[in-house]
C-alpha cells in the first residue's frame, strides 16, 4: 500500500488527471510539484503573478505540464475564473483533483 510519502516519486499514478492546487508557496508549491511528478496536469493558483510564474516554471522545468493562474480565492469572481480557465485549458473529460490550500489568515477570517 502506498502512502503520502510515496507521492511525487514519479510512478505516473495520476497520468491523465488534472489537479488544481490553490496556493503557490510552501505546502501548495510542494503539493503541485509532487502531483506533477506523478503525471497530473497541474493548474496552480496564487495571489500574485510572481508566485504563479515561479511554481509553474519549476513544474515546467522538470518537464511536466503546468497552468498558472493569478487569483485571490477569497474573491468569488476569481474562483470562477480559476475554474473556467482550468476547464478551458483541460477540456477533455479527465479525472480532476482539487487541493484547496488557503493561507492561514484566510482560514481564520472565514471563522469570524
Amino acid at each position: 500500500m502506498s502512502s503520502i510519502r510515496d507521492l511525487g516519486k514519479g510512478s505516473a499514478r495520476l497520468a491523465g488527471q488534472v489537479a488544481l492546487v490553490t496556493g503557490g508557496r510552501g505546502i501548495g508549491w510542494e503539493i503541485a510539484l509532487a502531483l506533477a511528478r506523478e503525471g497530473a496536469r497541474v493548474a496552480v493558483s496564487a495571489r500574485t503573478s510572481a508566485e504563479v510564474e515561479a511554481v509553474a516554471s519549476a513544474i515546467q522545468g522538470a518537464g511536466d505540464t503546468a497552468l498558472g493562474i493569478a487569483a485571490d480565492v477569497t474573491v468569488w469572481v476569481d474562483v470562477q475564473r480559476i475554474v473556467d480557465r482550468t476547464s478551458a485549458d483541460c477540456p477533455e473529460k479527465e479525472d480532476h483533483r482539487l487541493v484547496d490550500n488557503p493561507p492561514p489568515r484566510w482560514s481564520w477570517a472565514a471563522r469570524d
